[in-house]
């Protein structure tokens, strides 16, 4: 806090609002940064935040800054950077960015329709065949967050899912060579509790390495997921609990995995949905 004239003014920088237990379940300081002010008395808060932008995201802001003028008795200038060194890769309203690669049977139900779609702000895949949905941009060192939830089939089978990493285009005349698990990188994401981890299960590296834990919630629970690849270090967390820590350098199966590309979503025949992806 400091005095400018006869005004007492406090500052806090970003996370230091971001304790509504409504929108985020981690507790970061030992005292609470706008309860420790509230005894202060002030007159003006200020707010320095780059936050990242997803959808819902503006009325969420509103709420936690309308709370803690509240609490603090005293209006608050919330003032956050553009951009933010944050890629806007989903609008919330199109699959503008995207490209659909299926196989020719993959991409429409027989009653006409789409596989892929956007409903209440999320990306929506209504299972069939195999396929995936690609972003058109390529990245290399990048975070990647977002939430997915599992479904089930109408046959009651669980869903099974992926989030493909550094890949390229899908070739459906070459699906076996150029899918995101053998030519990039395939996070395996199905309903698949409790199944002991392994190459195969919810949060592998698919084919390649077991998660160091099992974290993924019921289907029907949105899940957290955070991928961060930077050169050949690898680190993903999935409910905030760290699934994979790597140097593909040491692991002699994928040293030779390439170091940028797509991203990518897929459909193997079973609902599922993703909101807020945002890539730094």
């Amino acid at each position: 806090t400091f005095t400018l004239g006869h005004r007492r003014i406090g500052v806090t920088i970003c996370e230091d609002i971001w304790t509504d237990p409504r929108f985020t379940t981690r507790q970061r300081y030992r005292v609470d940064p706008l309860r420790h002010l509230a005894a202060q008395r002030l007159d003006l808060m200020v707010n320095l935040s780059a936050s990242p932008w997803h959808h819902e995201k503006d009325g969420i802001r509103q709420a936690l800054v309308t709370d803690a003028s509240r609490l603090l008795a005293c209006p608050v200038a919330y003032v956050n950077a553009i951009g933010g060194n944050d890629e806007l890769v989903f609008d919330g309203r199109s699959l503008d960015g995207w490209v659909i690669e299926s196989h020719a049977d993959s991409e429409t139900h027989p009653d006409g329709r789409p596989v892929w779609r956007v409903r209440d702000g999320a990306i929506e895949c209504d299972g069939l065949g195999f396929g995936f949905l690609r972003t058109q941009a390529a990245f290399a060192d990048f975070t990647l967050r977002l939430e997915f939830l599992l479904g089930t089939g109408p046959d009651g089978r669980p869903t099974n899912s992926g989030l493909g990493l550094r890949t390229g285009p899908f070739d459906r005349r070459r699906s076996r060579t150029t899918r995101p698990s053998i030519r990039g990188w395939e996070i395996q994401l199905i309903d698949d509790a409790p199944a002991e981890p392994s190459a195969t299960s919810s949060g592998s590296l698919y084919r390649y390495r077991a998660p160091l834990a099992a974290a993924l919630r019921p289907a029907g629970a949105w899940n957290e997921l955070e991928v961060t690849m930077v050169g050949p270090r690898i680190r993903v967390t999935i409910n905030g609990r760290l699934i994979h820590d790597l140097d593909q350098t040491t692991v002699p199966r994928l040293r030779t995995k390439p170091l940028s590309g797509h991203v990518a979503l897929q459909n193997h025949g079973g609902p599922v949905r993703y909101r807020n992806p945002l890539l730094s």
